[in-house]
C-alpha cells in the first residue's frame, strides 16, 4: 500500500521536517557521547577532575535526548501515530528503533522523586549510594541490595545502571550512527519528489 493514497502534500512537508528533526538529534546524542568520553578520558587522567558530576550529568543529558529522539519514532498521542508509522516504515529499522523505544531510564531520571519514594518503602536497610562510578561489585556488603543503588556507571562495560535496570551505551551509540546515516539519505530528496516518497512505501 502506498501511505501517498492517504498522506496529504502538508504531510508530506511535515514528514520531512522530522527527518530533519532525526538528524539533528541523533547529532546530539552523538555530540553528548562524544563529550562524555572526554570527560571519563580526562578523569582518568588527573585525579583532581571530579568525573562524578560531569559524567552522571552527561549520561543524564543523553538520556533524555534519546527519549526525544524515541517519541518522534513512537509519539504517544494517538492522532499522531500516523506520523510515527511513516517514520519507522522509512527508516525500516526495528531493532535500532526498538532499543531507543525503551525509555525505563529516562523515566527513572525524570521521575526521581518517585524513585526516591519507593526506595524509602523498600529496602530493608535503607542504604543509599547515589552516583556511584565503578565496576560491579565495587561496593561491598550484604546489607546493599541493586536496588539501593541510583545510578552506577561502569566505564570498562559503558553500562549505566539505575535501582538494578541496565542501559548500555555501546548499543545506543551503534543505533544512533545508524538512524543518522539513514536520516541524512532520506533528507537529501526534496519532500515533494518521488524519491522522497519512495521510502514510506510499504
Amino acid at each position: 500500500m502506498k501511505h501517498s493514497q492517504k498522506t496529504t502534500k502538508s504531510e508530506w512537508m511535515l514528514t520531512s521536517l522530522f527527518v530533519g528533526e532525526i538528524f539533528v538529534k541523533t547529532k546530539e546524542i552523538l555530540g553528548l557521547i562524544d563529550l562524555l568520553n572526554q570527560q571519563l578520558e580526562a578523569a582518568n587522567k588527573s585525579e583532581e577532575i571530579d568525573r562524578t558530576f560531569g559524567v552522571f550529568l552527561l549520561l543524564q543529558s543523553v538520556l533524555l535526548h534519546s527519549a526525544q529522539l524515541s517519541m518522534i519514532f513512537h509519539p504517544t498521542w494517538k492522532k499522531r501515530r500516523h506520523r510515527g508509522h511513516l517514520l519507522r516504515t522509512a527508516f525500516n529499522m526495528p531493532d535500532e528503533i526498538g532499543f531507543l523505544q525503551d525509555r525505563k531510564m529516562r523515566d527513572h531520571i525524570a521521575h526521581m522523586d518517585e524513585r526516591l519514594h519507593a526506595w524509602y518503602e523498600e529496602s530493608p536497610n535503607k542504604v543509599f549510594v547515589r552516583r556511584f562510578f565503578g565496576e560491579r561489585g565495587g561496593i561491598a556488603g550484604d546489607a546493599i541490595t541493586s536496588g539501593d543503588i541510583f545510578e552506577q556507571y561502569i566505564p570498562e562495560e559503558r553500562v549505566f545502571i539505575f535501582r538494578g535496570d541496565e542501559y548500555d551505551m555501546i548499543r545506543l551509540l551503534s543505533c544512533t550512527q545508524k538512524i543518522m546515516k539513514k536520516a541524512e539519505i532520506i533528507n537529501k530528496h526534496a519532500w515533494w519528489t518521488d524519491d522522497f516518497k519512495s521510502y514510506f512505501l510499504e
